[in-house]
């Protein structure tokens, strides 16, 4: 599969899910589903807060800095992370999960469309940067490495960037294995995983058109990398990468990790 098609691929999904959306009705299931996550995880409000308080901890966030986030989908993780900031501004691919984000009307919040390796803001302005579970939707460091150049530019001297959740390669088995033991558990709390697309004939001829057309569908697999892959891109840039634990009450603990940037 070349890069354009999984891309292509990748975008016609988030822009799918957020289609099926009503923004009258943005309940947390539904922004863990237009982001790609199995809502039925994060219906436990431990695993979120401990998700959120690793990275408030990790990025050093205060009421006093700015918090961008790479890859933001419709809000799922803004609207947690948000009050903690003096502002918050976040950038996805999905033009319509943007428009979600902002349906959402978090008072210090702010969300645009933005390509990860074109990013529309001046060298250093941010603080803080995230980019939380990007990295298992990216097919390859070409991309990965401009949207690494892109975060650290961003950041400010003296800032932290965390690329968080990325699968580690050579744990694919072992992943495998994990999420089908996950998801049995899942199916026995909250019964099957569920999601309804919308189906009225302008949504339905528009996916229609842009398979036939440009022969891509709505699709996501989950990549892997190595944390010496992040090191050397690190190490070209002169700025310092640590790789982290994700946080720990995860249920893939020991099978991803976080790349921690001090720049």
């Amino acid at each position: 599969m070349t890069k354009h098609v999984w891309l292509k691929n990748l975008k016609l999904f988030f822009e799918n899910r957020a289609a099926s959306m009503d923004e009258k009705d943005l309940t947390v299931d539904k922004l863990a589903l237009v982001s790609g996550r199995d809502y039925r995880l994060w219906r436990s409000n431990e695993l979120f807060e401990d998700l959120i308080a690793c990275i408030g901890y990790r990025l050093e966030l205060t009421q006093q800095k700015k918090l961008f986030e790479v890859g933001c989908a419709a809000g799922f993780l803004a609207r947690a992370l948000a009050p903690k900031v003096k502002s918050y501004m976040g950038v996805d691919i999905s033009k319509k999960s943007i428009n979600l984000a902002k349906s959402l009307n978090i008072v210090n919040a702010k969300f645009q469309w933005a390509d990860a390796v074109n990013l529309p803001f001046d060298d250093g302005k941010f603080e803080c940067v995230l980019c939380q579970d990007v990295f298992t939707n990216i097919a390859n460091m070409d991309i990965g490495g401009s949207i690494i150049h892109e975060i650290v530019r961003v950041t400010k001297p003296g800032g932290r960037a965390i690329i968080g959740n990325v699968a580690y390669k050579g744990k694919d088995a072992e992943s495998g294995r994990r999420f089908a033991e996950v998801s049995r558990e899942m199916e026995e709390k909250h019964g099957p995983y569920q999601f309804v697309a919308k189906s009225d004939f302008w949504t339905q001829f528009g996916r229609w058109f842009k398979e036939k057309v440009y022969k891509c569908r709505p699709e996501i697999l989950c990549y892997s990398y190595s944390p010496s892959e992040f090191h050397a891109v690190g190490n070209e840039m002169g700025v310092k990468m640590t790789t982290l634990d994700i946080h720990p009450k995860s249920y893939y603990w020991g099978l991803r990790f976080d790349i921690l940037i001090e720049k």
